[in-house]
Order: C-alpha cells, then sequence, then structure tokens
C-alpha cells in the first residue's frame, strides 16, 4: 500500500485479504489501523467458537424480516447436526464494534477465516449474487428454496431467481452443492446433508451413507452390504443366490418404506427361472389416492441386480430429503438404477 496507508507492520501477520491494498488503499492511516484492529478481534472470537479444531459455516442470506429466521435456524442446525461445527452470521460477529461500518470490509474478512460458506436462498434479494461472486465455490453449498410444486410453466422460479442465479444453481448441484427445500421439514434435510458433506475426515464423522451414490459401471458402486438402509426403509434378503429348484415368487430382496406421503415396496424378484431376474416397485401415493407398479431393470446378473435394488434405495432417499416429490424421487433413482446396468 503506498504512502501512509499501507498495513502497519505489527499487524501485518493478521488475516487479511488478497486485494487488501485495493480494498483499504483509500483509507487514511488511521481507518486502516481501526480496520485490522477490529480484524484482530475477529480473529480472536473465531478462535474462541467451538472446539480445538472446528469446522466452521459462514452462512450467507437475506437478512429482511422473514427471511432472516431461516439463516438463524441454518446457523442452529449446522452446530446440531456436526459436532465439531460452528456456524455464524455475519451479524452474530463482533456486533458492537463500531469500525465495522464498511460490512463489505467485514463480510470479505471473514470470508478468508472460514471453511465453508453456506448460502440460504429465496430469492435474488439481498445480495446473494455478490456473495457468491466472493466466494470459492468449490467451498460453497447452498440450500435453495424451489418454488417448481407451485409454478406454472416455471413462473415461479424464473420469476424469484434471474437467469444467472440459475445457472449457477445448475452447476452447483452438478457438483453436489446444492440442496433444495419446499418447507421447514425439507429445509432441514437440506441442511442436514450440507452437515454431511463437510463433516471432518479426521473426526470419523463422514460417514459415505451420507453421500449420494454416482452413476457409472456397477463395479464402481459404493459397497452397501455392510451398511444399515436409510432411515425409515426396512430390509429382507436371501443370503444365497437362487438356483432352479428355488424359484418362486417370492421376492429374493425386498425394501419397504413408508410415511404420511407413500407406502413402497421395491423387490427383486425371479422372472420365470434362476438366470432371469427384475426390480420392481410397488408405490402407493396416499395424497393422491394412486397406486405406481413401476419396472425398474431386470436381467441375468443376479449380483449386480441385487446390488442395484440397494442402490435404488439410497439414491431415492438422496432425492426425497432434498425435497423432491415423490414421483421425481422414484424416476430419478430408476433411471439411476438402469444407466448403472448398462
Amino acid at each position: 500500500m503506498a504512502g501512509d496507508n499501507r498495513i502497519p507492520d505489527h499487524l501485518a501477520e493478521e488475516p487479511t485479504i488478497d486485494d487488501a491494498d485495493f480494498v483499504l488503499g483509500g483509507f487514511s492511516a488511521e481507518e486502516v489501523t481501526d480496520v485490522h484492529a477490529a480484524v484482530t478481534n475477529l480473529s480472536s472470537e473465531l478462535r474462541e467458537r467451538g472446539p480445538e479444531e472446528p469446522i466452521r459455516y459462514f452462512v450467507l442470506g437475506n437478512y429482511d424480516e422473514g427471511r432472516k429466521q431461516w439463516l438463524e435456524q441454518a446457523r442452529d442446525l449446522l452446530e446440531h447436526y456436526v459436532e465439531e461445527g460452528v456456524a455464524f452470521l455475519l451479524s452474530d460477529l463482533d456486533a458492537e464494534n463500531d469500525d465495522w461500518e464498511n460490512f463489505y470490509i467485514k463480510f470479505r474478512y471473514t470470508l478468508s477465516l472460514v471453511d465453508y460458506p453456506v448460502l440460504v436462498a429465496e430469492d435474488n434479494d439481498g445480495g446473494h449474487e455478490l456473495e457468491l461472486g466472493e466466494v470459492s465455490l468449490s467451498d460453497t453449498y447452498v440450500v435453495k428454496r424451489d418454488y417448481e410444486p407451485l409454478s406454472i410453466r416455471h413462473d415461479l422460479e424464473y420469476e424469484k431467481y434471474d437467469a444467472m442465479m440459475g445457472k449457477l444453481f445448475d452447476v452447483m448441484g452438478r457438483r453436489g452443492h446444492l440442496f433444495e427445500w419446499t418447507d421447514a421439514q425439507s429445509f432441514a434435510r437440506g441442511v442436514r446433508r450440507v452437515g454431511a458433506e463437510t463433516r471432518s475426515e479426521g473426526g470419523g464423522r463422514n460417514d459415505e451413507s451420507d453421500r449420494m451414490p454416482t452413476a457409472g459401471p456397477t463395479d464402481a458402486l459404493p459397497e452397501y452390504d455392510d451398511r444399515d438402509v436409510p432411515a425409515g426403509w426396512k430390509s429382507e434378503e436371501n443370503a444365497a443366490e437362487p438356483t432352479d429348484e428355488s424359484v418362486t415368487s417370492t421376492p429374493l430382496v425386498e425394501y419397504t418404506y413408508a410415511d404420511d406421503r407413500v407406502d413402497m415396496e421395491l423387490a427383486l424378484k425371479t422372472r420365470g427361472s434362476s438366470d432371469s431376474y427384475g426390480i420392481e416397485l410397488e408405490a402407493s401415493l396416499k395424497s393422491e389416492g394412486r397406486h405406481r407398479a413401476v419396472p425398474i431393470v431386470s436381467g441375468s446378473e443376479y449380483e449386480k441386480l441385487r446390488r442395484l435394488t440397494k442402490h435404488f434405495v439410497y439414491v431415492f432417499q438422496h432425492r426425497y430429503e432434498q425435497g423432491e416429490n415423490v414421483e421425481t424421487a422414484i424416476d430419478e433413482a430408476k433411471k439411476r438404477v438402469q444407466e448403472c446396468y448398462e
């Protein structure tokens, strides 16, 4: 920094930002000293929060009345779900310090001290586009309100989010960094997914069963055999591969699930001989009073189909917990299983 506006030597070791010389270049020497004193306080406050090696979450979003409550709920849920987690809003930090009159600078320095920014998005309001332009996207997660169930031809979704935000959300979704919600229950599920994706590897909390199973060759599937099924599911499975003598109509593998919206029965069955099998789904949609019978995939490779039956369960559960409706989650899980078997 040129002239008297350079960072004082005794503050040079404190947290800084890449373009500090530009951002603070128009400040007086006294103002620069005040900002860096505030940064020192901010850094000390963060070090004092939580365990010795915390995971720090910086919750971003709209502070307007009726909107900020979602940010505060995300903060509280992250600390609940992640044992070593420390979560906060910008307004939670160094709140009484008048040297933070320029909250853009406070935002930039806070960003340099955290592990994961988490954006709660309900629309374009609140400076989200600026915030997302400053963060490292690879470390950022978005918990986005989904208006599709209320939309006619996507009109409400387009009204709430402009095209640039929509394209960025698409990128974040493809990388597994976006979780959608429509109500308080699906919001909590979305925040829990953020916690599951970001838990400390060293702490042994990063359970692979919380991660989204990926599509691809069956040999590359996560190994589910030693895992419990997701909460709410029940399973029954025959230990041995069937033979010609054991062909029956009884499912070889069966998973069942029920809640206030759906009853589901997913089964791997023989199809007339011991070398022909099919995965089939029966789903009763309670709210609509409808029943769906969905053939998922069939073939002759019993072991692959057995593993893919459980794969369907995990993919469906992931989508369902993101707030997707039952039929969309079923269709997505079916697609992923078929891709894996090809």
